[in-house]
């Protein structure tokens, strides 16, 4: 005769509390990085397990675009809603509304003359890609003016347009700013000047810098006035891309200094920390290679990241997302 017997019943097991600002360790990191996949960003502080001013702000941001009470806490309903939040992608609806990318690939200055291989290889990886010279007599079908430099390539249906700006042309810091305000896709590869924006000649000169902001530290750049407030960009979307040390500074001057542009209607893409000259190229060619294959903002950074792993810091991310949060109705 057998005996029956009663399985145990299971324990539910215990519903996670609530993260406050101040708490700290693996559940805030945690919850920091998935933050970072649905978009929003961290520039300063990353996913450093430390629940602080910057991760509040992230928090409120995500419940109010996702309609959630904005307490700025990670309470049981958030972290739900965390767990469940897809990584969003750039505007690919309207970087390519018309069939056309315009684009715009510049590269900046360096003192000891590091730009120019980096240039050779940028030049080496287009060509590669399949990026070839717009004839002269291309030009007006295209819409381009005479004087610049550019290449043409199609892609999936769509045709890529790209502006080449070098720092041994004359003119290069005033065409940066040009199409600065009008491309739908800025890459810029160079020092980040301390914060305060894109330089096309010596660090003493203020001629060939696009000035964004003023830098984190006074005397060692020559500025001119800013160029962010001398002419508004343009109130289409626009999606850029900051290969320098530390370019996230740029995130907040680009939109609080231009009048109309908000995280709708710009998305940047910048460095947390210090990088090397030597990879340059390979990081410009990097997002134009995600954003023509319509990569989402996770699989950008992952690329780059994966770029920057030897770099001169020790650290999962070298590159951050801001505003790709609210695109594509996320």
């Amino acid at each position: 005769m057998r005996i029956a017997t009663t399985a145990p019943i299971p324990e539910t097991a215990p519903e996670p509390e609530e993260l406050r600002p101040g708490a700290k360790g693996e559940r805030v990191e945690r919850a920091q990085n998935q933050l970072l996949h649905a978009g929003l960003s961290l520039p300063r502080y990353g996913a450093d397990g430390d629940y602080g001013r910057e991760t509040a702000a992230a928090v409120a941001r995500f419940q109010r675009l996702h309609h959630l009470p904005v307490t700025g806490k990670l309470d049981l309903e958030t972290l739900r809603a965390l767990e469940n939040a897809p990584s969003p992608s750039p505007d690919y609806a309207a970087l390519f509304a018309d069939g056309v990318l315009h684009a715009v690939l510049a590269i900046g200055h360096d003192e000891a003359g590091s730009h120019e291989p980096e240039q050779a290889r940028l030049l080496s990886g287009l060509a590669e890609r399949g990026y070839t010279w717009v004839a002269d007599d291309q030009r007006a079908l295209l819409g381009l003016d005479a004087d610049g430099k550019y290449l043409t390539r199609e892609h999936d249906g769509h045709r890529v347009i790209l502006e080449l700006i070098t720092p041994d042309a004359e003119n290069a810091q005033p065409r940066f700013a040009d199409a600065m305000r009008r491309s739908e896709l800025v890459l810029y590869g160079g020092h980040g000047r301390y914060g305060s924006g894109p330089d096309f000649d010596d660090i003493r000169s203020p001629a060939g810098n696009f000035v964004i902001g003023a830098p984190y530290e006074a005397g060692h750049v020559t500025l001119g006035p800013n160029d962010l407030q001398a002419a508004p960009l343009t109130p289409e979307y626009q999606l850029m891309f900051f290969d320098g040390c530390s370019t996230y500074r740029y995130f907040d001057d680009l939109r609080s200094k231009t009048p109309g542009k908000s995280t709708r209607n710009l998305d940047v893409i910048g460095s947390t920390t210090e990088l090397y000259w030597n990879v340059t190229a390979a990081n410009l060619l990097t997002t134009l290679d995600g954003v023509t294959s319509g990569q989402t903002l996770e699989q950008l950074e992952d690329a780059l990241d994966a770029v920057n792993r030897a770099g001169p810091a020790d650290q999962r991310r070298y590159f951050r997302g801001d505003g790709f949060e609210d695109n594509g109705g996320q």
